[in-house]
């Protein structure tokens, strides 16, 4: 009995050759796979970010809403207090004596100036946003 060795030789090849080719796929495809596995993942974490952005938005119109309104009542107040010194700067030019004041009404609630926030307080207001992991 004869071993054709160019028979040997050309099997070992093709095996070889066919592992080769075999084992490039496996490689694409658990890279494919992984890649949208991780795609996959992105998109999640943008959309939970997403819904924090908006809630960070709704904490920044709020505190704006507050502030505008504040600064309402205060030109309010202003304008009150402009107009009654001019009533008392006509009056005093006009050589009426000075009039009998009636006691000052107690003010309906103090100014007082709200807190400044520190740099991060909307992130405070949040809980932690999702990252990304590799």
């Amino acid at each position: 009995m004869s071993i054709n060795w160019g028979s040997v030789q050309t099997n070992v090849v093709s095996t070889i050759v066919c592992s080769i080719v075999v084992g490039a796929f496996a490689i694409v495809w658990k890279g494919a796979t992984t890649v949208d596995e991780k795609v996959n993942k992105a998109v999640v974490v943008l959309k939970d970010q997403g819904s924090y952005i908006e809630k960070a938005l709704e904490a920044l119109q709020k505190e704006l809403v507050a502030t505008r309104e504040s600064e309402a009542a205060i030109i309010q107040r202003i304008d009150e207090l402009g107009d009654r010194l001019d009533n008392i700067g006509r009056e005093v030019d006009q050589g009426k004596p000075e009039p009998d004041f009636p006691p000052p009404p107690e003010p309906p609630s103090k100014l007082v100036p709200r807190e400044i926030p520190e740099a991060n307080f909307i992130q405070q207001s949040l809980p932690n946003m999702p990252m990304m992991k590799d």
